[in-house]
């Protein structure tokens, strides 16, 4: 969570045997999972040649990514928790793969839809919300690339206190405060989001026993216009960067959706879910 960036510029070299393999099992474990609203997500996975789907396709990314190897997407049911599913299944995989040394990057809106949608079959309420570019990272991105990282200011975040809280929106939770909490929110900051809006809150209960994750919609947003929020992706990354930070730390938290009636901060602001903490016998509550 804390190496991944999103690559733009690939090596123009062929993926080697040992990558194809790599990127075909973590396809097949994104296949098989389920996410934390009970939605499973059904991949579409197309190796290039000369920029080209295996079905003689052009991949269109509108000039944004360069000299990529493959492609993954997944199809998901269009609903906003079918949404919020395939964010958290996705960035698993997408920081699976970043593990192996490959890059990827989220295209959640410049990327040619329709083929992606032919390739995989997609039915009538089906969706592929975002896709990822496959490759091997280049040494050096290009100027389009940086160019599009400053304008998206995907190396800005926003501070610690302006995204989590405690006890009430009204109190500001700050790094030092956090207790165990701390690292697993960090992660969760670095998360990336659409447009690098950084849509999620978090509201831990007084007792640090639970958090309460909101999704803080930007109003007008251009990526909520595609027949779909397509920032209820960034909630499930949240809630995926969440879930993972503690099992790194060997805590298995849950998630349960039972709104706690806390309010939120505005109009755009929705409840999500709520990660819970085993207590001392280990049981989640």
């Amino acid at each position: 969570m804390e190496n991944r960036r999103s690559i733009r510029t690939f090596q123009k070299r062929l993926l080697n045997d040992q990558a194809i393999d790599i990127i075909e099992q973590e396809t097949e474990r994104l296949a098989a999972a389920t996410g934390p609203f009970g939605h499973r997500v059904r991949p579409v996975l197309t190796f290039l040649e000369k920029g080209r789907s295996e079905k003689g396709m052009r991949i269109g990314t509108y000039g944004v990514i360069h000299h990529p190897q493959a492609f993954l997407g997944a199809v998901v049911v269009n609903t906003p928790e079918g949404v919020m599913d395939l964010g958290y299944l996705f960035e698993q995989t997408m920081l699976a793969l970043t593990s192996h040394g490959l890059g990827t990057c989220w295209l959640g809106g410049l990327f040619n839809r329709k083929l992606f949608s032919e390739l995989a079959d997609a039915g009538k309420e089906e969706i592929i919300p975002a896709v990822t570019p496959l490759g091997y990272p280049a040494d050096k991105q290009d100027l389009p690339d940086r160019l599009m990282r400053r304008l998206s200011k995907s190396d800005q975040r926003k501070p610690f206190d302006q995204l989590f809280f405690v006890g009430s929106f009204s109190r500001p939770l700050s790094p030092e405060k956090a207790g165990i909490w701390a690292d697993p929110l960090r992660m969760v900051r670095l998360g990336p989001s659409a447009s690098n809006h950084q849509p999620w809150r978090i509201l831990l209960d007084a007792d640090g026993s639970r958090a309460h994750l909101y999704l803080r919609l930007t109003p007008g947003y251009s990526g909520n216009k595609l027949g779909f929020e397509l920032q209820r992706v960034d909630a499930g990354i949240a809630m995926a960067h969440l879930e993972l930070a503690f099992r790194e730390d060997g805590i298995e938290g849950s998630w349960v959706f039972s709104d706690p009636g806390k309010g939120v901060l505005d109009e755009n602001t929705a409840y999500v879910g709520t990660f819970v903490l085993p207590d001392e016998n280990g049981a989640n509550h």
